[in-house]
């Protein structure tokens, strides 16, 4: 090639890679920082969202994702990922129409990640042996006024033969939650990875039961979409689908029997990059998050949790299903992808 027309050929290469970024769709998702959110994380950090030509900023809520709702109803965030809250549900009734497009997290026999935990010396002492001792212990939750979580309490107590107002309800954010049980400020909590793992660690907690055990398959978090996102984005949003969906898998198969050592390591320092979990050597004691291989939702779960937050007068009226949750973009991701054997 002659020196003139080399020269216009790196020109022209170096100026379509200092366009490329110009290019790329802006995403603004919100997430929570445990083990649930792989999805996110691996997408991100794999680059499957970069495929897509997407360039998310990943934004993190330390305490709780109830704050997301608001910032979703307003398009300040694209998309958020999080626990399943009766707020997502009253700010719908109001307008917000935010929808509910995917799985996010679901307890499965073999991803039990959502678990009872009761403070050590309670149990070591004798003040707590079954579900029937929750009576008049002090249980955290993220948010007050319905999750997924406290649904899950209530089957939990329904099955010691207690009713949700013979324990006092707080609010605390997974981390905060742990530190409380070390201070004994809280006696129980259902908790979360990778905060399960950490709590038993320190000796401050033991994991009593796993929700699987009395709610299997509940549907605790979901990808959320904010109106204008799927009005004005919607390509965006079935590309973020898509990379969303790989990322999902990726982390299954890393998780799974017989996975390789460096595909597992390769996971495994993208959740130590962005969960609370630092140490290496936990992650393989450390329960799987129960993440749908075709990110779908659990519906009749959300149905049944709804009927708690309804009997508790967190909502006023059973929500109208086909306005809150979307499966479309789910159905356009896996039709590219190609639907997993489930």
């Amino acid at each position: 090639m002659r020196p003139f027309a080399f020269a216009l050929c790196l020109l022209f290469c170096l100026s379509s890679r200092a366009e490329s970024p110009s290019k790329m769709v802006r995403v603004r998702a919100g997430v929570s920082p445990v083990v649930s959110t792989a999805g996110f994380f691996i997408a991100k950090e794999k680059k499957f969202l970069d495929d897509e030509g997407l360039d998310v900023q990943l934004q993190v809520f330390q305490a709780s994702s109830a704050p997301m709702n608001p910032l979703l109803a307003k398009g300040e965030i694209d998309v958020g990922g999080g626990n399943l809250t009766a707020g997502l549900f009253t700010a719908n009734e109001a307008g917000a129409n935010v929808k509910i497009v995917a799985d996010k997290g679901s307890v499965r026999e073999n991803a039990d990640y959502i678990r009872l935990l009761v403070r050590k010396d309670l149990i070591e002492s004798g003040r707590y042996k079954s579900l029937k001792d929750l009576k008049g212990l002090k249980m955290s939750f993220t948010a007050l006024g319905g999750t997924s979580q406290e649904a899950a309490a209530a089957v939990l107590l329904k099955k010691g033969r207690l009713q949700p107002t013979d324990v006092e309800f707080i609010k605390m954010s997974y981390s905060d939650s742990n530190k409380a049980l070390a201070t004994k400020t809280i006696d129980a909590v259902v908790q979360v990875e990778p905060f399960v793992t950490m709590a038993e660690q320190e000796g401050i907690a033991k994991a009593v039961t796993g929700v699987y055990a009395v709610y299997p398959g509940q549907q605790s978090a979901g990808v959320f979409y904010s109106p204008s996102f799927i009005k004005d984005k919607r390509e965006a949003a079935v590309k973020f689908m898509r990379a969303y969906i790989r990322g999902c898998r990726a982390y299954n198969a890393a998780f799974s029997q017989g996975a390789k050592a460096s595909e597992r390591e390769e996971i495994v320092a993208i959740l130590m990059k962005w969960t609370s979990l630092k140490d290496k050597s936990l992650y393989e004691k450390m329960t799987p998050a129960g993440l749908d291989q075709d990110g779908r939702l659990n519906v009749a779960s959300l149905k049944q949790d709804a009927e708690y937050y309804l009997s508790q007068g967190y909502i006023k009226s059973a929500p109208a299903w086909d306005a809150i949750v979307d499966n479309h973009f789910v159905d356009e991701a896996v039709k590219t992808l190609g639907a997993t054997k489930k």
